[in-house]
Parts: structure tokens; C-alpha cells; sequence
């Protein structure tokens, strides 16, 4: 529980929520750097459950929805 206070005082926020930022920013990095890609594969490879789950999380980190921040191709 220490851990975790100081974790969160030194950062401003938790150890989990650090996690759930890098998996976020390496999964848009790959979005970013992948000239084909299966948006599909990509959310679930980053274990997302489902594109939803990702699409709500991109809207509350980026404010917008990622159809608006990439050009995303869903049938490959």
C-alpha cells in the first residue's frame, strides 16, 4: 500500500494506470508506424476485449474518436 501512495504522489497516478498509458501509446505507435494493418488484430493483440473497450478509451486520453485521428480500415 506504501508502494502505491508513493508511486501515485511522485507520478499522479496509480501503477495500474501507468500500465494502461503504455499499452495505449504502443498500441496507437503501432496505429501510426503500420502501413497495412487489421485495426482489429491490432486492438486485441494490445488486449483490448473488443474495438468498443478500445474506442472508449481513445475518446477519454485523446477526446476524440480514433476514426477521426486515422484513417481505419476494419475489413483487411
Amino acid at each position: 500500500m506504501r508502494n502505491r501512495r508513493t508511486f501515485h504522489k511522485e507520478l499522479g497516478v496509480s501503477p495500474k494506470e501507468i500500465s494502461v498509458i503504455i499499452r495505449y501509446q504502443s498500441l496507437l505507435q503501432e496505429l501510426y508506424n503500420s502501413k497495412q494493418y487489421r485495426f482489429t488484430n491490432i486492438v486485441t493483440k494490445y488486449g483490448y476485449s473488443d474495438q468498443s473497450h478500445f474506442i472508449n478509451q481513445f475518446k477519454r486520453y485523446y477526446g476524440i474518436s480514433p476514426n477521426k485521428v486515422f484513417k481505419i480500415n476494419t475489413t483487411k
